[in-house]
């Protein structure tokens, strides 16, 4: 596990499209390796989510989800809770484009569209975690208008993550996959119309 986490958040291997590399076949999204990605990637979201709650940013209607309580028992349950539906999201989430890429003949593409979408996603969080960290550091009491702040960079993030995923899980040698496009449009670009309307 130590090996395949460091590969994991390596960015060059993020960049990998050699099927033969020992990375890309580890990428089976219920293999142990990788479930124990997802629930390292919904610790960082879950977290996320319970610093913007608690300080007035109710991002998603999770301030509907948690207790509103400020002590540690009731951040803990909160926390792990919020752990709890965001792992079950991550799967629904893949049951969907397992179901979407079925139905394009893309069967092959689900798996490595899984894990490199989590493999970004968790290096893009993990700066982003560090920098909200230090800002709380810095300043207890947010000054700014979080909610506004944060949304253009993950609206320009999960812009550059689709084309980037449609580039490396794209097959060799073709050009333009129009199955393909259709299929990250409906996994990748609606979700994100929803997610940022939900958001606000």
């Amino acid at each position: 596990f130590p090996m395949a986490y460091s590969r994991f958040i390596n960015p060059l291997d993020f960049l990998d499209r050699d099927e033969r590399d020992d990375i890309n076949k580890l990428n089976k999204p219920y293999s142990s390796q990788v479930i124990l990605f997802t629930i390292l990637h919904c610790l960082i979201v879950s977290y996320l989510l319970v610093v913007f709650t608690y300080n007035g940013v109710n991002l998603f209607g999770s301030g509907m989800i948690l207790s509103g309580g400020t002590d540690l028992a009731e951040l803990t349950t909160d926390y792990f809770k919020l752990l709890g539906i965001t792992f079950l999201l991550f799967y629904l989430k893949y049951i969907f484009m397992a179901l979407v890429g079925g139905m394009l003949n893309l069967d092959k593409v689900v798996p490595i569209h899984y894990f490199k979408a989590l493999q970004i996603t968790y290096l893009f969080l993990g700066v982003f975690t560090l920098l909200v960290f230090s800002y709380t550091l810095y300043s207890p009491v947010w000054t700014i208008d979080i909610e506004k702040t944060v949304i253009a960079p993950f609206i320009i993030f999960y812009l550059l993550r689709f084309i980037s995923l449609y580039i490396l899980i794209k097959p060799s040698g073709s050009f333009i996959n129009l199955y393909l496009f259709s299929y990250l449009c409906v996994i990748e670009i609606i979700p994100l119309i929803i997610g940022v309307k939900f958001a606000l």
